[in-house]
């Protein structure tokens, strides 16, 4: 039909809620580029949390928005996270060396 088209790989992973503490109150969340990591924002606690999806365990808590964390993404090579905040914050966050 001339429009381009493009296989994504299936990824399997877990529920995000698996990994996310009662108090946080995940309201959003994001899966890295090569599928291995998972953020979520915290709406209570303020935080932003990295997850290895293939361990289930927490690799960082990102802490420092003065509002509850809206949203979250990881930049397209997997080293970096956004994340805003109710209060307008936007954090940029390095991730990887």
């Amino acid at each position: 039909t001339g429009v381009p088209t493009r296989v994504v790989p299936k990824l399997t992973v877990p529920p995000l809620t698996k990994f996310v503490p009662a108090t946080s109150t995940p309201i959003w969340g994001a899966i890295s580029p090569d599928g291995k990591w998972a953020l979520t924002a915290g709406f209570r606690d303020r935080t932003v949390r990295l997850w290895d999806l293939e361990k289930g365990t927490e690799i960082r808590k990102l802490e420092g928005h003065p509002g509850a964390v809206l949203d979250v993404a990881f930049s397209p090579d997997g080293k970096h996270a956004l994340s805003t905040d109710s209060q307008c914050t936007i954090k940029l966050w390095r991730l990887a060396p």
